[in-house]
């Protein structure tokens, strides 16, 4: 009976408002308790010898075929009604399999042919099929359990692969010559592996033979497998991944250890029951039974369960299954078959069982629980409950015949009457298991909703993973529906206890309410540990609600060896006041793969510290992937696991997004990255200093993301991007590191439309050593250089705060352009720094935008250069002088104030090989000097004379005598054949045409 107090509630409830599930060791009933395997029914469609037989994994379908050469397809939900015969082939029909994702059903047999057809499309054969590359008779189909491949095995010794996913195509490897004849083929669980077996030869006896999907479909070490006398007929891996087994002609079963190196398990195989040679041999889903059918006519059952212990050893808290007796079942054999049986498989959940036989007909045993047992069942409601009893039972009511099941209701606190509510307490899931799913789409009204939206003290969640039994592989928590649980107290489960996963799956929704933030919280002082190679992924309709939380002290722990990071989805993050990331893998590989079109990356971060091993491999293969971290205050980007500088992310990108507290500063480890975007969105009476505390190296571009509908992420041609919006006062602080990138740097401010004009985004460099190996462009979008009017007339000052600010120790050296659009920076900026311009050539030069006032001095808030070299003993380079931004803009948009800017420096040197050409633009020098091998080109664009003076290119004060030893490195390329001297005009220093 079920015993309730909201009985009159728990009908039979639609799975769409919440399911929650264990699989992988089933609920009571299934698999943990002894069956007797009652006959339930005999499909009689078959016109001839039955060889092959499949179940759906939806569990709708029960197929068949045989030597009467069609497939006939029945409906399990329908009364096991016949609903579709499949007569394509032209010969007898010898396997027959459903696709693990359940879109596609195959089969072939006597006319060397593969056939597939789509299971929700009428039964439509697929425009690639048939596929007749065999040689002889296709006795064993098998798909791979992520429904990829297909493999078809034939008596012509040959294994045939195809990949559903290239158009199905044959893949590179196939054939596979097994030199046998194949009677059977099967993948392992994890996709890892391929098994098959086949008849002996004149030079060899039968065996199994084992490939490595991952090693280019190789065999392994230590296949093949030959204990068989006699032709191999039938291959299975256990639901479990732990075992093999193959049963033979010479009428045994044979099983072998798959963790143990492969050997076989001699204390209880070979299986010796059956009376005749054994065509069938399947495992239950749970791993539990092994059953085989004979040419004897009787299918027999073995259980393997015996004492099921947990390890002492076992330092994760997982348990272990340690088997003790393979013992006959007590209802084995089952006796019904009137001739050979020649196929056996189980359901999905196993329920049933079923095989074919030699008298035409399929029979179908249901497993049937013996022993009543209480259950007490504390889920979060009745359709969870519904869920975890799986196919067993069409209804509670008939679950309760054989069961005492209490429902225990949880209370909220603070309220009295469970009936008012649609949840119970989360607990504890029952049992164990290789996968837990949480899901809940609800469509007509909310839930995880045990109040009323003003209830905001209700902060217990109907979720807490505690101390005890549950210690599943994978976790699911899918939250797709529009109404997606919509306040925190609302939608927790609370992690309170060290829990080590595979992966973990959350699909956040969209909730007409507001936002469904903190789905799943670790909490203080625990930890989640992740080790799957796809350890963490995110999905939903639409994302974006901050689904998983680390509170203060909390650890996500990724430590798999090899792990990729797919995109997050929207606006899904990390969120919280704290916690801690950590990656600990020694020596793993960590691959970010392309986001696409998510604007978050593939990993983001709030106010969580991120820790990472130096020895880790980073890779990023597509250039795109990023790692984004917001709202870290009085922070670091990363820290070193192992206290090693972290140079091992030379493929990884950051960004650091709008910080949301009024003042902080943010620190930089010494590193190498691929790129570094940083962006700030704050009130202009809010601050932010970056700073470094070690030297960072820049080995590609930043990145941007996606905008989550088209645009895909871009690796920019900038290494290092400072972006500042809405008047917010950031500074990036090198304190007297180093800062390297083989891209170019982009300092800009955007601004808000019609603000001040008080941009930030500077630069603060002093005993800094700065190598920009592509362009430095500073840009201010709103209000570039001159005065500008906004759209009431009224004048914006102009900013200057946008800049590099170094001192006599700052080196800069520039590999690519120059450019800008603001004035000067507002401090010491560049006047006693050194600035290097390397590389150009003549057909390519690199372009330096004049900035200074021509009236400017070698002071602080002006465009000069303390020392400017144009080349290098080391590096050569030809610059090419422009204004194409600040006075010289369109005038249609930008009234000019000042006008003629020039490049100011108090030291000008002209390296070996190097030439300044200064593109009728102007400069003024306080000290130059030009190497033997160095050039200046006037490039005046003006037709010159005798005596006339080039008045763009000024020496402040007598320059003469220093002058005159480098006048033959003085040229115009527009005056080819005119030479030029020193003069003194008007107190300066200039060039006089000859």
């Amino acid at each position: 009976m079920i015993t309730n107090k909201s009985q009159k509630r728990m009908g039979r409830i639609p799975l769409s408002l919440l399911l929650l599930a264990v699989v992988g060791t089933f609920g009571p009933g299934v698999e943990n308790s002894m069956a007797e395997w009652g006959h339930v029914k005999t499909l009689l469609e078959a016109g001839d010898e039955v060889q092959s037989v499949a179940f759906s994994p939806d569990r709708k379908y029960i197929a068949y075929g045989g030597n009467d050469n069609n497939v006939y397809i029945h409906d399990i939900r329908d009364g096991w009604n016949h609903i579709q015969t499949l007569e394509q082939a032209e010969g007898d029909i010898r396997s027959v399999v459903f696709s693990p994702d359940g879109k596609y059903i195959a089969y072939g047999g006597g006319d060397e042919t593969l056939y597939i057809h789509e299971t929700e499309n009428d039964w439509e054969e697929i425009g690639a099929s048939p596929f007749e590359q065999a040689g002889a008779e296709v006795r064993s189909i098998a798909f791979s359990p992520d429904s990829r491949f297909i493999a078809y095995g034939s008596l012509d010794n040959n294994i045939y692969v195809h990949d559903a996913e290239g158009d199905w195509r044959e893949v590179g490897e196939s054939p596979l010559d097994q030199g046998m004849g194949l009677e059977s083929i099967v993948f392992s669980p994890d996709g890892r592996y391929m098994a098959s077996g086949g008849r002996g030869t004149e030079d060899s006896d039968p065996k199994v033979r084992i490939h490595d999907i991952e090693n280019d479909w190789n065999e392994i070490d230590g296949s093949p497998l030959e204990e068989a006398t006699d032709d191999v007929q039938s291959v299975a891996f256990s639901p479990d991944g732990k075992y093999i087994a193959y049963g033979s002609l010479d009428g045994n079963v044979y099983i072998h250890d798959i963790e143990g190196d492969w050997e076989e398990i001699t204390d209880y195989s070979p299986l010796e029951q059956a009376g005749s040679g054994v065509r069938s041999a399947a495992f239950s889903p749970g791993s539990r039974f092994i059953s085989y059918g004979s040419l004897d006519g009787n299918v027999y059952i073995h259980d393997i369960e015996g004492d099921w212990q947990e390890s002492n050893g076992n330092a994760n808290g997982f348990f272990i299954r340690r088997i003790d007796d393979w013992a006959e079942n007590a209802e084995s054999p089952l006796e019904k078959a009137g001739d050979e049986v020649n196929a056996v498989t189980f359901s999905r959940f196993g329920r049933y069982i079923a095989y074919g036989s030699a008298d035409s007909n399929v029979y179908v045993h249901e497993a049937v629980p013996l022993e009543a047992q209480e259950i007490t069942w504390r889920g979060v409601n009745t359709s969870a409950l519904y869920d975890f009893l799986g196919d067993w039972v069409d209804d509670l009511d008939t679950f309760a015949d054989v069961h005492t099941l209490t429902v225990e209701d949880y209370v909220p606190p603070g309220k009295e009457d469970p009936e008012d509510y649609d949840l119970w307490d989360g607990g504890r899931v029952p049992g164990l298991g290789d996968k837990a799913v949480f899901h809940w789409d609800a469509t007509e009204e909310p839930v995880f909703s045990y109040g009323s939206p003003g209830d905001e003290d209700l902060n217990d969640a109907p979720i807490i993973i505690d101390e005890g039994d549950f210690n599943p592989d994978h976790i699911e928590l899918d939250a797709g529906g529009w109404q997606a649980p919509n306040r925190p107290s609302d939608a927790q489960i609370l992690i309170r206890n060290p829990l080590k996963l595979e992966s973990f799956h959350l699909a956040s929704g969209h909730t007409s309410a507001g936002q469904g933030q903190d789905l799943v919280v670790v909490e203080g002082g625990h930890s989640l540990t992740l080790t799957g190679k796809e350890p963490i992924s995110f999905g939903g309709r639409r994302g974006g609600w901050g689904t998983l939380a680390l509170e203060d002290d909390s650890e996500l722990i990724f430590a798999g060896e090899d792990q990729t990071f797919d995109s997050f989805n929207f606006g899904t993050r990390l969120t919280g006041d704290g916690g801690t990331v950590k990656f600990t893998g020694e020596e793993a590989e960590v691959t970010l793969a392309d986001p696409g079109t998510s604007s978050r990356g593939n990993i983001l971060l709030s106010r969580q510290e991120l820790h990472i091993r130096s020895d880790q491999h980073w890779v990023n293969p597509e250039g795109t992937g990023f790692i984004e971290v917001l709202d870290r205050p009085d922070g670091q980007l990363l820290h070193s696991y192992d206290g090693e500088p972290l140079n091992n992310l030379s493929e990884v990108a950051f960004r650091v997004d709008r910080g949301q507290v009024a003042n902080y500063s943010y620190y930089y480890p010494e590193a190498t990255l691929q790129g570094l975007y940083v962006y700030g969105d704050l009130h202009h009476t809010r601050t932010a200093n970056h700073r470094f505390s070690g030297d960072l190296t820049l080995t590609g571009g930043a990145v941007v993301g996606g905008d989550d509908d088209e645009v895909e992420a871009e690796q920019l041609d900038y290494g290092l991007v400072f972006h500042s919006s809405r008047d917010w006062r950031h500074g990036l602080y090198l304190e007297g590191y180093d800062l390297t990138t083989d891209r170019g740097v982009h300092l800009l401010s955007t601004g808000s439309a019609g603000g001040t004009g008080t941009d930030y985004a500077p630069m603060y460099a002093g005993g800094s050593e700065i190598d920009i190996g592509g362009e430095l462009f500073i840009e201010s979008e709103r209000n570039p250089a001159g005065t500008v009017v906004d759209d009431n007339g009224d004048s914006l000052s102009e900013t200057r705060n946008i800049g590099i600010i170094g001192d006599a120790d700052t080196v800069l050296t520039l590999r690519g352009d120059f450019k800008t659009n603001v004035r000067s920076t507002t401090g010491d900026n560049l006047h006693l720094s050194t600035v290097n311009l390397l590389e150009g050539t003549g057909e390519t030069p690199n372009n330096f935008e004049v900035a200074a006032d021509p009236e400017d001095q070698i002071e602080p808030d002006t465009y000069a250069v303390g020392t400017l070299n144009i080349g290098t003993e080391d590096d050569s380079a030809y610059i090419q002088l422009v204004n194409e931004y600040l006075n010289d803009n369109d005038p249609d948009n930008i009234d000019k104030t000042r006008e003629g800017e020039i490049l100011l420096a108090n030291e000008m040197k002209i390296g070996p090989d190097s030439t300044l050409d200064l593109n009728g633009k102007g400069a003024k020098v306080y000290a130059l000097d030009i190497d033997g091998t160095g050039t200046l080109n006037l490039n005046t664009g003006q037709d010159l004379e005798d005596g006339d003076i080039v008045g763009t290119f000024r020496g402040a004060g007598d320059q003469v005598d220093q002058w005159e030893v480098f006048a033959d490195r003085v040229i115009d390329s527009s005056n080819p054949e005119r030479s030029f001297i020193p003069v003194r005009e008007n107190g300066d220093t200039y060039w006089e045409a000859r």
